[in-house]
């Protein structure tokens, strides 16, 4: 272990080793979601919770000893977890544009802050994922062009012409 690391990263590198990422996880996870199914379809009747948690227990066994299957639940977690990241930064950005406190814009302003936060929160993404080195100064300059065009259609669009 490096000198400079620390009690969670000591704890997190032993957990690896002894397979709790791997192993322990993927198993805790295949046993709620198979024990939920069952809850919900009622396969068993609705009085069997401890039949659904046995069959619920044995898939969960069964699944985790397929090393090729928990290899893709380990590979397809943490890429599902970034996709519900970007949905909660998109709703909480939903929140403070479309929100009780922006009940009073036009909706085509609403619209507009819309598509705005969800530009903004692709390229918080690009920037976090280290991809913005692809990306060159002439493909910025057309996008925030574009922003700024979308921008302006949609206030004058949402902009009334005064009735005399």
């Amino acid at each position: 272990m490096p000198e400079n690391a620390t009690l969670l990263d000591a704890t997190i590198e032993l957990l690896q080793r002894v397979g709790f990422f791997k192993i322990v996880l993927p198993f805790i996870l295949i046993f709620t979601v198979v024990f939920a199914i069952l809850e919900k379809a009622q396969v068993f009747g609705s009085e069997k919770r401890n039949v659904d948690a046995i069959v619920a227990f044995v898939i969960a066994l069964i699944v985790t000893g397929a090393t090729a299957v928990t290899g893709i639940i380990e590979r397809m977690i943490p890429l599902v977890m970034i996709i519900v990241m970007i949905f909660l930064l998109f709703l909480i950005t939903y929140g403070l544009v479309g929100g009780e406190g922006a009940a009073n814009l036009p909706f085509a302003v609403k619209i507009a802050l819309g598509i705005a936060s969800g530009l903004a929160i692709i390229f918080i993404f690009l920037w976090a994922a280290n991809l913005t080195p692809q990306i060159t100064g002439e493909l910025w300059a057309a996008i925030i062009l574009v922003i700024i065009i979308a921008a302006v259609i949609a206030i004058v669009v949402s902009i009334k012409p005064s009735q005399k």
